[in-house]
Formats: C-alpha cells, sequence, structure tokens
C-alpha cells in the first residue's frame, strides 16, 4: 500500500538491496547465518559503491575534493545542490511556483525550526533554499528505523560506528546518502514550474492521508524523534510528489536525463551545512526487537 511510507525505504541504495541466496550441504541455521552476513555486507557495498559514485563525479569538477567531503560540506563545496533560480523568470512561473510553495500556515510553523542545510548561489551567495530540521529530522530516522527492520529481520547486528572501505563509518555514509537525496529532491521541486507541474485536487489528498497514516501507525518513539506538525508533513509529501512529477518528465525525454541535469546543479550550488545537521545521528535505537 503505497501509503505505508514508515517502511518505505528511502534511499536508492535500500531500494537496491536484493536477497542473496544461499545454498549449501552445512546445518539450516549456519546457512542462515550465511545469509544474513551476505546480505548485510552487500548493503553496505550498494552505499560504498553509491557514494564512491558520487565522489567520483564530483571528482571530475574539483580535483582537490578528498572523500571526507562526502560526509562535511564546507561553504566552499559544489557538490550537492539545487540549480541556481533564473533572474529572468516570466510573471506566469512566479505564479505558478508560489503555488507550489508551502501555504504561510507551513511557512509559519517551519519558521520555528532550526534551518539544517542552507543552499547557496555558489557565485552571489544569495539563498536559494533553506531546509528545515523537520524535513531533515524526517527522512534521517525514517532511514535509520528501515535499517534497522532491514538488518533485524537477518538477525544481524546494525554497527552504526562500522568503518567502510572508503573510510567512513556507516553512520556517516548513510547520513551523506540522506543529504545528497534531500538535496536532489529539493532540486527537482525548484523546476516545477519551468515544466508547469502542480498537483491536482486528489494528490494533494493523498498528500494530506499519507500524513494521516504515518502520525496514526508511526510508533511514539518514532513520533518523538522526528516531531514534526502534520501542516509540514503534508508540505514533505506534496514536494515528494512534486519532484516524482519533474523526475518522470525529465526522464521521459531521454533517460538519466534528470541525473544529467542535477550533475550540472552541482556546480551552481554551495551547500551549507548548519550546526543542527551536525548533531543528527542514530545511536539511540527506534525500533523494538
Amino acid at each position: 500500500m503505497k501509503n505505508k511510507k514508515m517502511m518505505a525505504t528511502l534511499t536508492c541504495f535500500v531500494v537496491a538491496m536484493a536477497i542473496v541466496g544461499c545454498t549449501s550441504s552445512k546445518s539450516p541455521d549456519t546457512n542462515k547465518q550465511k545469509e544474513a552476513t551476505t546480505e548485510s555486507v552487500t548493503v553496505e557495498s550498494n552505499l560504498e559503491n553509491s557514494l564512491t559514485q558520487n565522489n567520483n563525479e564530483q571528482n571530475k569538477e574539483d580535483e582537490n575534493q578528498t572523500s571526507e567531503s562526502l560526509v562535511r560540506k564546507n561553504e566552499n563545496q559544489t557538490t550537492e545542490g539545487l540549480i541556481q533560480k533564473n533572474e529572468s523568470q516570466t510573471s506566469d512561473n512566479i505564479k505558478q511556483e508560489q503555488n507550489n510553495q508551502p501555504s504561510s500556515e507551513s511557512q509559519t510553523v517551519a519558521s520555528k525550526e532550526s534551518i539544517g542545510i542552507k543552499i547557496e548561489d555558489i557565485d552571489s551567495k544569495a539563498d536559494i533554499a533553506d531546509i528545515y530540521m523537520d524535513e531533515v529530522r524526517y527522512y534521517a530516522y525514517k532511514t535509520q528505523a528501515t535499517y534497522e527492520v532491514y538488518y533485524m529481520s537477518k538477525n544481524k547486528e546494525l554497527k552504526w560506528n562500522k568503518k567502510l572501505k572508503i573510510g567512513v563509518t556507516l553512520e556517516e555514509g548513510v547520513k551523506s546518502q540522506i543529504l545528497s537525496n534531500i538535496c536532489e529532491r529539493q532540486a527537482l521541486y525548484e523546476e516545477a514550474s519551468k515544466y508547469d507541474v502542480s498537483l491536482s485536487a486528489e494528490e494533494e489528498s493523498e498528500a494530506n492521508e499519507e500524513a494521516d497514516y504515518y502520525l496514526e501507525n508511526s510508533s511514539e518513539k518514532m513520533l518523538s524523534k522526528v516531531n514534526i506538525s502534520k501542516e509540514r508533513l503534508v508540505e514533505i509529501y506534496k514536494k515528494e510528489k512534486i519532484a516524482k512529477k519533474v523526475e518522470d518528465i525529465l526522464n521521459a525525454k531521454e533517460k538519466n536525463s534528470a541525473d544529467e541535469m542535477y550533475q550540472q546543479w552541482k556546480s551552481k550550488v554551495t551547500i551549507v551545512m548548519e550546526e543542527p545537521w551536525g548533531k543528527i545521528n542514530f545511536s539511540e535505537k527506534i525500533m523494538e526487537e
């Protein structure tokens, strides 16, 4: 059921996880243990591959950037980000963009939150977008819960401080991928007016229903960790839907067109990781055994 978002996979590397079958003459318990180990390694390998790919793409633009920038972003980096807004945008596009923006009520709620991620134009330093911490917490802790459920299902211990081959911990790697996904989603969302994308009444109603489902079916611990209002949650779901529509339009023209455009965006923005982002960690378990 599409509304069951809590258990939905947030990141591409989790979506890509496949069950690895194991056949052996050993005992069933041994086979089960081997399978769990193999699959957890596959998950971590997929994450490493994703982070390595991101790093290799950035190295083409900046040979001096190190793998550490996958986790700690400085003010001069040009990796993750959104496309620069066109100053010559027409009044019709401005009107359409305003229709896609959060309501004043939602903006008021968001303004009470700390800014977690700031997107700036790389040249002018003008603000392009602010990602508030309630949105960051939603994606971060949903991803944490997804990992916990997966590892529990394989009877495998989840070690967030485990070092990956690329030199970062599992937690750092996952946070880096969460950052990338948030920025890419925001980038697609910002392009909605260019492609005349908006939501139908039915789609807006779906976003409202999805928010209700999340709030009614999530555990108390999850809700406490995320700490988000229904109004803001609805806006996040609307943003997801709009971003997906834009992505589909781009990829319908040419395969991987959305990703290629996103690579261009990276060179036009600066991502500033504000202090609250650094406080996100997965040390406190969310899901019960």
